[in-house]
């Protein structure tokens, strides 16, 4: 069994909390709802890697899930981080239905629906990149060993999703892996 230590989603909370005291025609309450679900949706994708995850030996892996540390004056937030002991990786884990246009020249990812919506949404390679240099930082602040190597992916979790490069097919090969519900036959 792998240890896992789950954080709590203060958002989600903070989220839930503006909807119980708002009325129903307050004019943010909309775009809280469109955040808490926007927000339910990737804990979700996120706790989907729980079983993949966990096939890992326990005895050699720890899991922390909503991992949020300091770099000093600014937090910053990883959806898993695997530690080993020789070396750590990064999962961003994101559950975007549609196609996925990855756009790096323009850090940006673009989501489109079968109904012609389009969805702009930060790159998550660029995202993930930054966490990998932010816990680099702040694994060197806290003294930790230099020599283990950091890596770092972007999961899509959600089946009906469809990758397309946009541009720098090699780098999306490289650092976006899709975890897909298993089809046994």
């Amino acid at each position: 069994m792998t240890k896992k230590i789950n954080f709590y989603s203060p958002k989600i909370e903070k989220l839930e909390a503006i909807l119980r005291r708002s009325t129903p025609y307050h004019p943010g309450r909309a775009k809280a709802e469109s955040w808490l679900s926007i927000s339910k949706a990737g804990v979700k994708g996120e706790r989907s890697l729980d079983y993949p995850l966990s096939f890992l030996d326990g005895n050699e892996y720890t899991i922390y899930n909503g991992t949020r540390l300091s770099s000093g004056k600014y937090y910053f937030q990883i959806d898993s981080l695997l530690t080993h002991t020789k070396y750590n990786i990064i999962l961003e884990v994101k559950n975007l239905a549609g196609k996925l246009i990855f756009d790096t020249a323009h850090c940006q990812l673009i989501q489109q629906f079968d109904d012609g919506r389009e969805v702009i949404h930060k790159d998550p390679i660029h995202q993930v990149d930054h966490q990998h240099f932010q816990l680099r930082r702040w694994l060197e602040q806290h003294k930790f060993s230099n020599d283990i190597p950091i890596y770092s992916f972007v999961v899509l979790t959600n089946d009906s999703a469809q990758i397309e490069p946009r541009d720098n097919e090699k780098l999306l090969t490289k650092k976006v892996l899709q975890f897909l519900t298993p089809c046994y036959h």
